[in-house]
């Protein structure tokens, strides 16, 4: 019986590959075959393409099944990339995996995160964006809606620059999304 280590890959090239494929099955099977440490040694690595973790790549996707399988391994979704302690910066970007779920359109996954992933929804990137400032740039009504009717977000809340989601809509062209946010009080602002 071939394990799932048998063709020479190194074990985190099986793990992306899943992720990114949104396998469950393959990265439980992955799992099971690692010791307790290094299960955390393999969800912390961010050696991937981009410098990133599974559980980003897998929120990138907006594969619910494998961030939960991830998260309930002890994967932090709040992971940015920013450490202090680590005295390293791996991710420039400092994204969280709710970021790049929002940023691409992925709304079960973003609601998942912030009520049962255990998942900040203010958490900012180096940009002082947070999720809903992506949603809006991107134009995914679905994140927005959720981020302010159920997660409570600010919707005249600045981004680092100082620009609103509402600035951010109308510049890119989201039209529907900027009237919405105009009827829940938002206000224009770009810097």
């Amino acid at each position: 019986m071939e394990t799932p280590l048998d063709d020479g890959r190194p074990l985190h090239a099986h793990a992306i590959m899943a992720c990114v494929e949104g396998n469950t099955a393959r990265l439980r099977e992955l799992l099971r075959v690692l010791q307790p440490s290094d299960i955390g040694e393999l969800l912390e690595c961010n050696s991937w393409p981009d410098e990133t973790t599974l559980l980003k790549v897998a929120c990138g996707q907006g594969h619910l099944d494998v961030a939960k399988c991830l998260i309930g391994c002890g994967a932090d979704p709040d992971d940015a990339g920013d450490d202090p302690e680590d005295g390293v910066e791996a991710d420039s970007s400092r994204k969280a995996p709710i970021h790049l779920a929002a940023q691409c359109g992925h709304a079960d996954l973003v609601r998942w995160l912030v009520c049962e992933g255990g998942a900040e929804a203010r958490k900012c990137d180096r940009n002082g964006c947070n999720a809903y400032h992506l949603g809006c740039v991107q134009g995914h009504n679905d994140v927005v809606h959720f981020l302010v009717e159920e997660a409570d977000l600010d919707v005249n809340e600045p981004d680092g620059a100082g620009g609103t989601g509402l600035g951010w809509a109308v510049k890119q062209g989201h039209a529907e999304l900027a009237q919405w946010l105009r009827e829940q009080g938002a206000v224009d602002t770009l810097p």
